[in-house]
């Protein structure tokens, strides 16, 4: 049976995925219920969904974002997980996640590459754990400007037609306002020339980051 109801997180950090109204369903993570997403640069095309009883998804993504391997136990690995609560539609089997800032949070320099997933809007199939889009908000950050509050999940009119929306606050006083169907920009996110200067030793800072038009 599939996914047709879905509890979203609490301040204990678990999205729990229900097949019907009252029972917790079984077909995805540790009963319904996932505990961690992360990302690891000792592979970097791997991004794990976890449970308390491990992996339950992996995808290969993640590409040249990681550019080399960093030192084991170097800064946590820089590990990244899911820190703030999610959001999911009713009955809609997805999970909107928003993944923090690459550890250590201000110094980049084992882990260069724009660190994908780090900073991003992942949106995950609950029925099978696969990713279904994502959006990377900042590319290699050392200011940990990762998501601070979970997404706003709302529908709007554009040209008399309802468009579903996912909407992510930042710390930068933005708000990225995505289709949560298909994780493209209601409006434009422009990619921005930024400074790239630095003195700090094997830091090297991504060229362009992303900066939304709209809303002002």
């Amino acid at each position: 049976s599939g996914i047709c109801s879905v509890q979203v997180a609490n301040s204990d950090g678990f999205i729990v995925a229900r097949t019907d109204r009252t029972t917790p369903g079984a077909p995805f993570g540790n009963n319904g219920t996932i505990t961690a997403i992360a990302a690891s640069p000792l592979d970097a095309n791997l991004l794990w969904v976890g449970t308390s009883n491990g992996i339950v998804q992996v995808t290969r993504d993640m590409g040249k974002t990681w550019t080399k391997v960093s030192p084991p136990r170097l800064s946590g690995d820089a590990n990244l997980t899911v820190w703030t609560m999610e959001a999911s539609p009713h009955d809609a089997g997805v999970a909107y996640v928003g993944v923090e800032a690459p550890t250590g949070d201000f110094y980049g320099g084992p882990r260069p590459g724009n660190n994908l997933f780090g900073e991003s809007l992942v949106a995950l199939d609950l029925e099978t754990g696969q990713r279904k889009w994502h959006y990377q908000f900042v590319h290699h950050g050392i200011w940990d400007h990762d998501n601070p509050s979970p997404p706003i999940l709302g529908d709007v009119q554009i040209k008399g037609k309802r468009v579903p929306v996912v909407a992510q606050p930042s710390k930068q006083a933005f708000l990225y306002v995505l289709n949560r169907e298909t994780g493209e920009p209601l409006f434009p996110i422009e990619e921005r020339p930024v400074p790239t200067d630095t003195d700090i030793d094997g830091e090297k800072l991504s060229p362009t980051q992303p900066f939304p038009t709209r809303p002002p």
